[in-house]
C-alpha cells in the first residue's frame, strides 16, 4: 500500500470513524464483543461463554502491558478454518503498518516478535500472519486500506467484501485492526521489545 503524500492523521480519524459506524455489519459471533459488548448476547453456549471470557483476557493482558503473553493467549483462540484469535492478530499487525507510517516509527522488530509469539500449528493461519508481519496485504484488505486512504465512494463496498471473509474472519480482523489503531500508546513500548 502506498502510504506516501497522503493525510495519515485525517485518514486515521477517517479510519475509526468509518469503522465505528459500521460496526453493526460486523458478524456477531465475531470478536467485535471487544468493541461493543451487546455482540456478547450473540454468544449462548457454554464454549460461546467461555471463548468470550478467554478472549477477553488475552485482549486485557494485552492491554495491560503483558503483551506477548496476551498474543500467545489470543492466537488459535476460537473456530474455523482461521481461528478468530488469528484474524484478530492479522488485524494487530495491518494496524501496525498503518501506526509506523504515521509515527515515523519502524514497527519491524514488533512485528516480528508478535509474529513469533503468534506461531500456530495451522499452515493458514501461519502464513497468514506472517504475510501480514511483512506488510504483505491480501486483496480484501488491501482494497479496504486503499479505499480509506483515497477516501474511495466504494468504501462501503469494500468493507463489505472484507468483513464477508469467512464465517467471521473479516469481522475479526476489523477488530484487531480498530482496537490497535484507537489504543497506539499500548504498541510503543511493550514488555519484551
Amino acid at each position: 500500500i502506498n502510504f506516501k503524500n497522503k493525510d495519515l492523521k485525517g485518514d486515521l480519524e477517517f479510519t475509526i470513524s468509518f469503522i465505528e459506524e459500521n460496526i453493526n455489519k460486523l458478524n456477531p459471533l465475531s470478536v467485535a464483543f471487544l468493541i461493543n459488548n451487546k455482540f456478547e448476547d450473540e454468544f449462548k453456549t457454554r464454549f460461546q461463554r467461555a471463548f468470550v471470557k478467554h478472549i477477553k483476557s488475552a485482549w486485557y493482558e494485552i492491554l495491560k502491558g503483558e503483551f506477548f503473553e496476551g498474543i500467545k493467549k489470543m492466537k488459535g483462540s476460537g473456530h474455523g478454518l482461521t481461528p478468530s484469535g488469528d484474524d484478530f492478530i492479522t488485524g494487530m499487525l495491518y494496524a501496525l503498518n498503518l501506526i509506523q507510517e504515521i509515527n515515523k516509527k519502524d514497527t519491524t522488530d514488533l512485528r516480528n516478535k508478535i509474529y513469533e509469539a503468534s506461531k500456530t500449528n495451522n499452515d493458514i493461519s501461519r502464513n497468514m500472519i506472517f504475510h501480514a508481519s511483512k506488510e504483505l496485504y491480501f486483496k480484501q484488505f488491501k482494497d479496504f486500506q486503499e479505499a480509506l486512504l483515497k477516501k474511495d465512494k466504494n468504501i462501503e463496498q469494500k468493507f463489505e467484501n472484507l468483513i464477508n471473509i469467512g464465517e467471521t474472519s473479516g469481522s475479526d480482523m476489523i477488530t484487531g485492526y480498530y482496537l490497535t489503531l484507537i489504543n497506539p500508546a499500548g504498541f510503543q513500548n511493550p514488555q519484551g521489545i
